[in-house]
């Protein structure tokens, strides 16, 4: 009854500790590091910009009154000097004023402003996605710490059993030399190698409260040593796609100079206008008459540059230059993509025959194990001969976990490469 009751505490006891300990995937790593992402906060004030930008654009289309005021003194007036019998011209005042309101309206711009603001949206899009590489890398940096911990966490676990074993066999080892069953030399070896894997624990553990310390930074979350970090599911992906945000890149310059290029042809294009002026003053439009009057005109103005020296024809010919080498451009990345994704590929299928061979190599490494330690509690090998095979069985099964925790990370390596993640 008493061995039961300790087995129920234990159970208990453990399934308080399982609850205290947090557990985080990678996926709720990376989401919490994007919502911290200072650049990816920032996208509300490139939108709020575009919309401010349209805004102003638009009202280059919107009527225009402009309010003129002046008071002038000139030195001489025209003058009527013709003598004709019974008539005098009249004498204008030196001191002329006027008030007037000059309308304007756009009928037809060349479709300048749809040219200035489908460019405007380009750019818009082209800056949203330089946010979205940034995110591209931060995911990457976020995974890279993740299975670096997690790595770092398996070499831990797999140094404290083998601490744990060697710390069994040196209070073993010390009760047979102090009967004089073996020799001094061989506990001091044993201490050696469980100073040497002390040694690595002490420096696994600084690796790790280091990369925590910066995962913690990225993410804006606290996660200590205590929390669990859960290895992501394994999904191999065999298609080749591209969906990354900087391989978008090409498609929304090529864009941006369709909207640039427009703009230019836009310039050369004949405008039409309205155009009205009212006002108040002295003289009004009859100059020959001195007195306070009122006044206004209305009429309909065409603009057309005649003659631009080709500016247009060689801005042209310049975006169509840089639309050419963003092409060569996209076509470069196209096929250094490709090549990488298929190199990635190969590199996840050795992981399936490494870790079979690993737990072959840990199968018959434990045999060996077996064998050298009953031929060492016997005396027929040393113990620094014991303590080779130990440090091999120990370095087999450090690889089988690290070589599943690295297939995990490529494929998810391979997922953010190509972008579906």
């Amino acid at each position: 009854m008493r061995t039961f009751f300790l087995i129920m505490l234990l159970m208990i006891s453990s399934a308080l500790q399982s609850q205290e300990r947090n557990q985080f995937s990678l996926g709720q790593i990376t989401d919490s590091a994007l919502k911290a992402f200072p650049p990816g906060r920032g996208r509300q004030l490139i939108e709020s910009s575009y919309e401010l930008k349209n805004s102003i654009l638009r009202t280059s289309l919107m009527p225009s009154a402009i309010l003129n005021a002046q008071a002038s003194y000139q030195s001489d007036v025209t003058k009527l000097d013709i003598p004709m019998p019974g008539f005098q011209a009249p004498e204008l005042a030196k001191d002329w004023y006027k008030v007037n309101v000059d309308l304007s309206q756009v009928v037809y711009d060349g479709g300048l402003v749809q040219a200035k603001m489908n460019y405007e949206s380009a750019d818009f899009l082209l800056q949203i996605n330089k946010i979205e590489q940034a995110e591209e890398q931060l995911k990457t940096q976020v995974s890279d710490l993740f299975f670096g911990i997690l790595m770092i966490n398996n070499k831990i676990r797999i140094l404290k059993v083998a601490i744990s074993n060697l710390e069994s066999m040196i209070a073993e080892t010390t009760y047979k030399v102090e009967r004089g069953i073996l020799l001094k030399s061989e506990l001091a070896s044993l201490k050696s190698s469980l100073l040497r894997y002390r040694q690595q624990l002490t420096e696994a553990h600084a690796s790790r409260d280091a990369s925590l310390a910066m995962l913690s930074s990225l993410c804006h979350m606290t996660i200590d040593q205590s929390d669990s970090l859960v290895l992501p599911p394994y999904y191999p992906t065999k298609e080749y796609v591209i969906n990354r945000k900087d391989a978008a890149e090409y498609g929304l310059l090529h864009s941006r100079a369709e909207g640039l290029k427009m703009t230019e042809i836009s310039k050369r294009r004949p405008t039409l206008g309205l155009f009205g002026q009212a006002g108040y003053g002295r003289p009004g439009y009859n100059m020959l008459d001195d007195s306070f009057d009122h006044y206004f005109m209305v009429g309909v103005r065409l603009q057309y540059k005649i003659w631009d020296w080709n500016t247009k024809k060689h801005s042209l010919q310049l975006i169509g230059l840089q639309q050419q080498q963003t092409k060569l451009a996209q076509e470069n990345y196209n096929l250094q993509h490709q090549g990488k994704w298929k190199a990635m590929q190969e590199e996840l299928r050795q992981y399936d025959e490494l870790i079979s061979l690993d737990l072959e190599i840990i199968q018959l490494q434990q045999s060996v194990v077996t064998t050298s330690q009953a031929q060492f509690n016997n005396g027929d090998i040393t113990g620094s001969a014991f303590v080779v095979e130990f440090n091999k069985h120990h370095q087999a099964i450090l690889e089988l976990e690290n070589h599943k925790i690295m297939q995990s990370k490529k494929a998810y390596e391979i997922m953010l490469f190509t972008g579906i993640q």
